[in-house]
C-alpha cells in the first residue's frame, strides 16, 4: 500500500547552486515520473554545528511509495556524501472542513 512522504534533506553549504538543483534531480529521479517533487528552501544557518558546518540547504521533497520503496530510499540518502542529515516522516492527510 502506498502511502505519502516528506523528506527533509540538509545539504553540504560548499555545494554550488548547480550541485544543489543536481542533488534534487537526482532524488526526484528515484521514484516514477511525477511521484516526487522537491523544493530548494535555500541556505539556512543552523542552531549548532553539524559536522563542522555552520551552514546547509535545506530541500524538502514529498513523494508517494512504499515502505520497501521508503528503505531503499533511505539506503541511497546514507551513502550521499553530500547530505548532512536527513528525516523522513509520514505526510499529514489533509483534515476534512465539517460543514
Amino acid at each position: 500500500m502506498e502511502r505519502n512522504y516528506e523528506c527533509l534533506l540538509i545539504l553540504d553549504p560548499t555545494l554550488s547552486e548547480e550541485a544543489v538543483t543536481q542533488e534534487m534531480n537526482t532524488l526526484s529521479g528515484l521514484f516514477p515520473e511525477g511521484a516526487a517533487v522537491c523544493q530548494n528552501l535555500g541556505r539556512k544557518k543552523f542552531a549548532y554545528p553539524i559536522k563542522k558546518q555552520s551552514q546547509g540547504y535545506y530541500v524538502s521533497c514529498n513523494f508517494r511509495t512504499d515502505p520497501a520503496g521508503k528503505s531503499g530510499l533511505e539506503q541511497k540518502i546514507k551513502l550521499n556524501p553530500a547530505v548532512l542529515r536527513y528525516l523522513i516522516v509520514l505526510a499529514l492527510r489533509a483534515k476534512k472542513k465539517e460543514a
